[in-house]
């Protein structure tokens, strides 16, 4: 696999931007813009789907919408890294013959994650799925 390059650039302190190849996002601590442990959660959450996904994909289901939450706690000792990690994915929209497969999916996204299984390291990160409408 490639390198990622991510550039960040800032003026005024902690006001600037994150910069990829395919997108800009403004990072900071005012209004509209996410702070650092924004973006992780956001990518731990993100990776998590996206894996999840793949998963629903090789077995040939196919999900409309869902809804992803995270909450992290950090710890209160220095280096205050996440202490705890919950991912909360609601389905609105699935296959309801597939739930079996579905709760499978989200186990093993949670497996096979590579940013979940990174922060795994220095916390204990939990997943719950909700289906919503489920009889």
């Amino acid at each position: 696999m490639g390198f990622r390059l991510t550039k960040l650039h800032f003026t005024n302190g902690f006001h600037g931007t994150l910069e990829t190849k395919r997108a800009t996002t403004k990072i900071g601590v005012e209004e509209g813009e996410l702070r650092p442990y924004d973006l992780l959660q956001g990518s731990i959450a993100g990776c998590y789907y996206k894996t999840f996904l793949e998963i629903l994909d090789k077995r040939d289901i196919t999900i409309g919408a869902a809804e992803l939450e995270v909450k992290g706690v950090n710890r209160r000792e220095a280096p205050t890294t996440l202490e705890t990690v919950d991912i909360t994915l609601t389905l609105l929209e699935y296959p309801q013959d597939q739930v079996k497969h579905l709760r499978r999916a989200a186990d093993l996204a949670a497996k096979y994650c590579s940013i979940y299984q990174t922060v795994s390291h220095v916390a204990t990160i939990t997943h719950t799925l909700v289906l919503a409408n489920e009889e």
